[in-house]
């Protein structure tokens, strides 16, 4: 059973999963840093969930990657099903062999949601 915890939650690697989660309900949950890296040098890579592969081959600060995820309720209380969210990610884009970045870089996330993570039933955030 999940309790209501005060403030946003940090969240922690789920072996069920095979990603972070928080595991009580909050007002947010923030992966911190804990996704920061690419490939290997990642903290329990890829951090997907189901068959979702993430990208595995790069360089940390040099090629695309998502250091950080923070999702939070737009109303301040707990998350639940059916309420409106910021998703607030941290994502460093790819560079040139410059090291300056690279205006032809075309660099996206994907996001999906679902009210139930063991059900497989995700739907695409447009």
């Amino acid at each position: 059973n999940r309790k209501l915890e005060a403030g946003p939650l940090t969240a922690t690697y789920d072996p069920e999963f095979t990603a972070l989660r928080c595991h009580n309900i909050s007002t947010a949950c923030d992966t911190v840093f804990e996704i920061a890296g690419v490939g290997d040098s990642e903290s329990n890579a890829p951090n997907t969930i189901d068959s979702c592969e993430d990208y595995s081959i790069g360089t940390h600060r040099k090629d695309e990657s998502i250091e950080r995820m923070r999702v939070r309720s737009l109303d301040d209380g707990p998350l639940a099903v059916g309420k409106e969210v910021l998703v607030e990610t941290i994502v460093y884009r790819a560079v040139n062999t410059t090291g300056r970045d690279d205006p032809n870089a075309q660099t996206m996330g994907h996001f999906f949601y679902t009210s139930d993570a063991h059900s497989r039933d995700w739907s695409y955030v447009n």
